[in-house]
């Protein structure tokens, strides 16, 4: 049905097509990533491609997001990275049933203990390629000013191939069906949510017979907006969860709290509970100047891995994305779900030709067995020095805790000077460093890159 409406659709569609060429020539003290004993210098060139595409239409949208590196080191050792994401929705009966899907296949690191270059990524035998296909077909449809409701499946395909010692098998499935009912403005200033959810989540061992994550949640979450500013928030219901664990994550949950909303931003803080445990909702975007802003977020899901880096990836590519985050894929899909907790706090600035920006990260995932707890700092100034010349300096510094006897702490810093040939094509050349520490003297290491290249736009 959809594809009959394809070829009508497109023909009324805007089109918009950007690519992009590019070069880059490092210089590094340590190729390898080894410890500093046997540190081993070399080159590496790196070749890119890019396309941003998009179509517009009344009824149809498509984007796609492309991004093709070919690298070498020595002259050798080629290797492919790529980066490319996909998304499109379509209103198949108008105001009635839509149809949402994506795609993506992505080089990232699997796991999180993995050397990682300030500048070159990480070394060939620690990354592997994800690739994502989802489709998530949904009906609207509103009963006057009394209520709308939206019905939505969603079905969602993870591989993971190119793995050292790894099959090329699909490593997870996940379905989801998921009602929601919203009241209409017959209430005025009350509203009410009710929502029903069930999603399972079936994790293939490359050995055997994988695991199956099952979670079923109902709930009723009631809004009142006291004033244009300030509404109270209060939510029940109850979650069950079968993760084929020991953990007993079932039970009632509740949530209250309030959302502040003005004209310099928002703020939603909500306390409760959830899987047997408390949980902080945060979301917080607010203008302290018109120069300064404020950002962050606090939440606590139940999720895998590779379910993780999926809901990363999902929405339109050309939009700004969450990079994808290291992490140990191979274990994880044994380990079945964690209980992840998640926060981030931020500031941007821009005076005159300067941005400045900081970010704080905290990631703590709990397994049955294990915990991971991750924290990441990241602070950059950009400045215009001329019309044509930019600087950029980037400071990045992470801490791994997998337990006893395994905690890493990594620092980089890289400093960038470009120039604009034309409106789009310019040069550019920079230092980095890299360091990290840990217990294990084998993962220790130190690198020293000089990098120069340049990039074209049409």
């Amino acid at each position: 049905m959809a594809a009959s409406l394809l070829p009508g659709s497109l023909q009324a569609a805007e089109y918009r097509l950007d690519q992009s060429v590019g070069t880059q020539v490092s210089i590094t003290d340590n190729i390898d990533l080894d410890p500093d004993g046997e540190k081993t210098a070399g080159v590496v060139n790196t070749v890119s491609y890019g396309t941003e595409f998009s179509a517009e239409g009344r009824r149809l949208n498509l984007s796609l997001s492309s991004d093709l590196a070919v690298e070498s080191e020595n002259a050798e050792n080629l290797s492919l990275d790529q980066d490319v994401r996909a998304f499109g929705s379509m209103e198949v009966f108008e105001d009635f049933f839509f149809l949402e899907a994506s795609a993506s296949s992505a080089r990232t690191v699997i796991d999180s203990g993995s050397a990682v270059s300030g500048e070159r990524g990480a070394d060939e035998d620690d990354t592997a390629s994800v690739h994502i296909l989802e489709a998530s077909p949904y009906i609207q449809q509103r009963f006057g000013r009394w209520a709308d409701g939206e019905f939505r499946i969603r079905h969602t395909e993870t591989r993971v191939t190119d793995e050292e010692d790894g099959d090329d098998t699909s490593d997870e499935r996940d379905m989801q069906q998921t009602l929601t009912v919203t009241s209409g403005s017959v209430l005025n200033r009350l509203e009410l949510e009710l929502e029903l959810d069930r999603q399972k989540t079936i994790l293939l061992d490359r050995d055997g017979p994988g695991s199956d994550i099952e979670e079923r949640l109902g709930s009723l979450t009631q809004r009142y907006a006291f004033t244009r500013l300030f509404t109270g928030i209060v939510r029940g219901g109850y979650v069950d969860v079968d993760d084929g664990g020991t953990r007993d994550l079932d039970g009632p949950l509740w949530d209250v709290g309030f959302e502040l909303t003005g004209t310099r931003g928002s703020l939603l803080l909500t306390y409760g509970r959830r899987y047997n445990d408390d949980r902080v909702e945060a979301q917080l975007d607010y203008a302290l100047t018109p120069r300064l802003q404020v950002f962050g977020s606090l939440d606590r899901t139940l999720d895998t891995s590779l379910g993780d880096i999926a809901n990363d990836r999902r929405g339109d590519p050309l939009e700004p994305t969450i990079g994808l985050r290291p992490s140990e894929l191979g274990q994880d899909l044994d380990e079945g779900a964690a209980l992840v907790t998640r926060g981030e706090v931020g500031l941007i600035g821009t005076y005159g030709r300067n941005t400045l920006g900081l970010t704080a990260g905290y990631t703590d995932r709990e397994f049955e067995t294990r915990d991971e707890t991750t924290v990441t700092l990241v602070a950059d100034w950009s400045r215009s020095l001329s019309r044509d010349l930019s600087s950029s300096l980037i400071f990045d510094a992470s801490q791994i805790d997998e337990g006893p006897d395994d905690l890493e702490r990594t620092f980089s810093g890289t400093a960038r000077l470009s120039y604009s040939l034309a409106e789009n094509a310019q040069v550019f050349t920079g230092i980095s460093r890299t360091q990290r520490f840990s217990d294990q003297a084998e993962d220790e290491f130190t690198e020293n890159t000089v990098f120069f290249g340049g990039s074209l736009g049409f």
